[in-house]
């Protein structure tokens, strides 16, 4: 759900660049895609709308080992401990589906809505080869929320706020923003985001996740950019016990290519490649189209 590491040279020219050049480069910053994009295909115009979808899957192939201890009775008061290792494997494929919509009330304020699925297939293998397949789907989440631009600021930024919400109950508060800084052909960007998950029901697990975002993105030409990135993720979970917090962490990266080969339309390729030592990968396909 990313971390990039650049010549301090070029961060430096990025991040001191003056006044007079962002003012020319302010009608340019990066979008959700990756690509070097104009202000109003990320935050639509006033009275525009701009609606996007998208499919992503992703994979995980995972094999754990176990002890295992059989205590053998040979002949009376005779034993024999038999010490083996069990291994299971477990492969999931989850299928993510998503529509949403923006509309500009302002040049520089917009809201969106967005709406989710998921289907998800773990097929999980014993050492015995017994095969044991689990099936899970949902498609009542969807989340609200705005964006904001700050004018006349550099770098470019902007700021989202969102809550989103499963089978009509409120289940988490979205904070994120990004940060770009414009050396044509190229643009770098920062996404800091936290999601605070919630829940009526006491059983429910609550979490708390930080996530930075790093993507490098070139321009080749009018109509194909490239990007590269990484991301780092840090989540912690908190069952009943307030005291007992359990912290994880994982890291990405993240390579994709971006089509501006049509007017108002954009198409997006993604593949996100999980750190430390997981087979897991997330393959997207995005669209986006401006009305």
């Amino acid at each position: 759900m990313k971390q990039i590491i650049l010549p301090l040279a070029m961060l430096s020219t990025l991040i001191t660049a003056n006044y007079s050049y962002a003012r020319n480069t302010q009608n340019l910053i990066i979008g959700s895609g990756g690509n070097i994009y104009k202000v109003e295909d990320f935050l639509p115009e006033k009275n525009k709308w701009t609606f996007s979808s998208g499919l992503s899957i992703y994979e995980n192939n995972k094999s754990s080992t176990f002890p295992q201890y059989t205590l053998n009775l040979t002949s009376i008061g005779s034993f024999f401990l038999d010490n083996s290792v069990s291994v299971v494997s477990t492969r999931t494929k989850q299928l993510n589906g998503y529509a949403s919509f923006k509309y500009g009330v302002t040049d520089n304020l917009s809201i969106r809505g967005t709406w989710f699925s998921k289907y998800t297939r773990k097929d999980t293998t014993d050492s015995q080869l017994n095969l044991k397949s689990e099936t899970t789907g949902n498609a009542d989440n969807y989340n609200i929320g705005v964006s904001y631009r700050l004018d006349n600021f550099y770098p470019l930024t902007v700021l989202s706020a969102g809550t989103g919400f499963k089978a009509g109950n409120i289940n988490s508060y979205t904070i994120s923003s990004s940060f770009s800084w414009v050396l044509d052909p190229v643009v770098l960007t920062l996404y800091p985001s936290y999601i605070d998950g919630i829940s009526g029901k006491k059983d429910d697990i609550k979490y708390r996740y930080f996530s930075t975002a790093g993507i490098l993105s070139i321009a080749l030409n009018n109509d194909v950019d490239v990007k590269f990135g990484a991301s780092k993720d840090i989540y912690t979970t908190k069952k009943r016990n307030p005291h007992t917090p359990s912290w994880d962490t994982s890291g990405t990266l993240i390579t994709g290519v971006t089509f501006n080969c049509w007017k108002n339309f954009v198409v997006d390729f993604t593949v996100d490649h999980e750190l430390g030592g997981m087979d897991a990968n997330t393959f997207s396909l995005d669209f986006s189209w401006r009305a």
